[in-house]
């Protein structure tokens, strides 16, 4: 089960942001496989956050959609933050299904934003949701993977882990 909601950011963070992270000034790092090690993949990351540590100077940019995230479903911690730029391959390659945290945790959920349009996605169970820009996914901390584009020059998505408020008993 996951929430999808679209435009998510105001036309000035989503634009702040798209000028800030597909910028010439922006730091990506490579990384030679996408889900597992060796898995012939390869994508550019940018850690936002690791182990709930700030990690970027970029971090501020976040804030309206940890705000936005915030209010659609409260988080004690934000475990990691990480932003995943994938080239274009010629062709949408499809990921290695996964968690992001601890296997079937329940207490962890995930949010996931995309930056830009394009046909590429990502796969939760068996929902296949395209990327559009200023959109977010939220969903439980269940099996998923993601899909590269063939359409566009790159697919930017920013890939959120959260451990949520313990429900009141």
């Amino acid at each position: 089960m996951y929430n999808l909601y679209s435009e998510v950011l105001n036309k000035t963070d989503i634009l702040s942001l798209n000028n800030v992270i597909l910028g010439d000034n922006f730091p990506w790092y490579y990384s030679p496989a996408t889900v597992v090690s060796k898995d012939n993949n390869f994508m550019f990351t940018h850690i936002f956050v690791k182990e709930q540590k700030v990690n970027s100077d970029f971090y501020w940019l976040l804030e309206p959609l940890l705000n936005f995230i915030n209010l659609k479903k409260p988080y004690d911690k934000i475990e990691r933050i990480k932003a995943n730029l994938y080239t274009n391959q010629g062709k949408n390659i499809k990921q290695k299904s996964h968690y992001d945290y601890i296997e079937n945790d329940k207490n962890c959920f995930i949010a996931l934003f995309n930056l830009i349009t394009c046909d590429g996605g990502t796969v939760i169970e068996s929902d296949n949701i395209t990327s559009n820009a200023n959109q977010l996914i939220i969903f439980n901390n269940v099996k998923h993977y993601g899909i590269t584009q063939k359409d566009s020059p790159v697919r930017v998505a920013i890939n959120f882990n959260f451990m949520k408020t313990e429900e009141k008993k």
